[in-house]
């Protein structure tokens, strides 16, 4: 009787049969599988099956078969540093096992105040940095410059303000996901500061948006 396998396969799982996407019309060179590897390597945000498929203009269920082959090789690639997290959407992250790597070459170093300022950046992410600044007060402005300088945060125009959102390295660094639910402890580091706590005021819904790595042209002051 042959077993199922749901997620990841376990060790005595037999490698995954290639997909069949002869009727797929992929450029020239690519697999599905690999368009969706790409995806949750530049995208530091916990994706759904669903986000991933309309990236990609794939079929639903294809890039659900591809997604799921990709997460068996990794899972059978025991000497890899990288894995798909699954707790709440799939994200390629770092394993727990390799984070003394992650923080040799990311040095944090940052104040109290500076750390609650990203904290209710990840929390609230994508966020007007009009309204941090009314919850953190002006000193923010610094916060962001040297968030910015970290290549911790992005930072881009909208209107007469800018959007700040948190990157790819800030989750290799925190061991995080897109999801809030997962960020609730870091408020935690948020004190009253000026007579308002972050956790005290109503604040407007997040905007809808992909975190994104910093580059070049995206970091203002």
């Amino acid at each position: 009787m042959s077993k199922i396998h749901y997620g990841y396969p376990d060790s005595e799982a037999e490698a995954p049969q290639k997909l069949d996407e002869s009727h797929l019309n992929l450029p020239p060179g690519q697999t599905l599988k690999g368009r969706v590897e790409a995806v949750l390597f530049l995208t530091g945000k916990a994706l759904s099956v669903q986000d991933i498929a309309a990236m990609l203009e794939s079929p639903y269920e294809e890039t659900e078969n591809a997604l799921v082959e990709l997460m068996g090789d990794y899972n059978f690639r025991e000497e890899s540093s990288l894995e798909i997290d699954d707790t709440d959407g799939y994200i390629l992250q770092v394993k727990e096992e390799y984070s003394d790597i992650v923080h040799k070459m990311m040095p944090l170093e940052m104040t109290a105040a500076e750390l609650r300022t990203l904290s209710a950046i990840a929390i609230k992410a994508p966020v007007l940095q009009s309204d941090l600044i009314e919850w953190r007060g002006s000193v923010a402005y610094d916060h962001i410059a040297h968030l910015l300088k970290r290549k911790l945060i992005t930072k881009r125009r909208e209107g007469r303000s800018y959007i700040l959102n948190v990157t790819r390295s800030f989750h290799e660094y925190f061991k995080l996901t897109a999801d809030k639910k997962d960020l609730a402890h870091l408020v935690k580091l948020i004190g009253k500061e000026g007579g308002k706590s972050l956790t005290d005021v109503e604040m407007p819904p997040a905007f809808e948006g992909l975190y994104e790595d910093a580059k070049p042209d995206e970091i203002v002051t």
